[in-house]
C-alpha cells in the first residue's frame, strides 16, 4: 500500500511539475583547476564512507565516531566576560554591515560570517574541542540579565519540542545562505545577523539557558 502511494505521489509531483526559476547569485564558483580530481575524491569519500557503515558492525561504527576530548572547558566566569566581548564584536560586524562598503569582498561582515565563523570555526572547533564554550555571543549577557532578575525562566521547553526547534532554526539559516538573492550583501546579511541575535536571546529569556543547550 504505501508502495502504491509512493507511486502516486512520484507520478503526481512528474505531471504538475513546471519550469521553475534558479539563480546562482554569489554561490556560482568557477574551479580555476579540472574538476575531475574533486568529483572523482569526493564520490570516492561518499561511497566508502557508506560502504564503512554498510559492513561495520554497530560497536566498531560508534568506536570510530566516538568523541575524544582535546582539551577540557572547565567551568569559569571568565567565559561570560569572553561572551560578552563577542556580542560587543559581533555587534560591531553588524554596525560595519549597515555602514560600511557594500563590497561583500571589503566589507569584514560577510568574511567573517560565511568564511570565518560558517566554515572555520567548524572545522578549528572540531579539532580544538569546545571553543563555542568561550565565544558564545548570548551566555555572558543572560548570565547578568539571570544575576539581575533571579534566574527564573518564563516558559519550560518541551523535550520533545526542542530538537524540531534546533532543525526549523538551522532549516532557517540554510535556506537563507542557499535561497536569499544575494546572502553576502553586508546589509541583508546584516540585518538577518541582527535578526537572528535577537530572535536567540529572547527565546533563551523565555526559556531560560535551556533553550542554548538544546537548540
Amino acid at each position: 500500500m504505501m508502495r502504491f502511494i509512493g507511486y502516486v505521489l512520484l507520478f503526481t509531483g512528474l505531471v504538475l511539475a513546471t519550469p521553475a526559476a534558479a539563480h546562482v547569485s554569489e554561490q556560482g564558483f568557477v574551479l580555476l583547476l579540472p574538476t575531475g580530481v574533486y568529483i572523482t575524491a569526493g564520490a570516492a569519500s561518499v561511497a566508502l564512507t557508506v560502504l564503512l557503515l554498510a559492513l561495520l558492525p554497530d560497536h566498531a561504527v560508534a568506536r570510530i565516531f566516538r568523541a575524544r576530548p582535546v582539551m577540557s572547558s572547565r567551568r569559569s566566569h571568565l567565559r561570560h566576560v569572553t561572551s560578552c566581548l563577542s556580542a560587543a564584536f559581533l555587534a560591531w560586524l553588524i554596525w560595519v554591515g549597515l555602514n560600511g562598503t557594500h563590497d561583500p569582498l571589503r566589507n569584514p561582515l560577510p568574511l567573517f560570517i560565511w568564511t570565518v565563523w560558517w566554515i572555520g570555526f567548524v572545522a578549528v572547533q572540531g579539532i580544538l574541542g569546545n571553543l563555542w564554550y568561550w565565544v558564545n555571543p548570548w551566555t555572558g549577557l543572560l548570565a547578568l540579565l539571570h544575576r539581575l532578575t533571579g534566574g527564573q525562566s518564563l516558559m519550560h521547553l518541551p523535550h520533545r519540542a526542542a530538537p524540531w526547534c534546533a532543525t526549523i532554526t538551522f532549516l532557517a539559516f540554510s535556506a537563507f545562505l542557499l535561497a536569499d538573492i544575494s546572502p553576502s550583501d553586508p546589509t541583508r546579511l546584516a540585518w538577518f545577523a541582527a535578526f537572528y541575535w535577537v530572535v536567540t536571546f529572547a527565546a533563551a529569556i523565555l526559556f531560560g539557558p535551556r533553550w542554548l543547550f538544546r537548540v
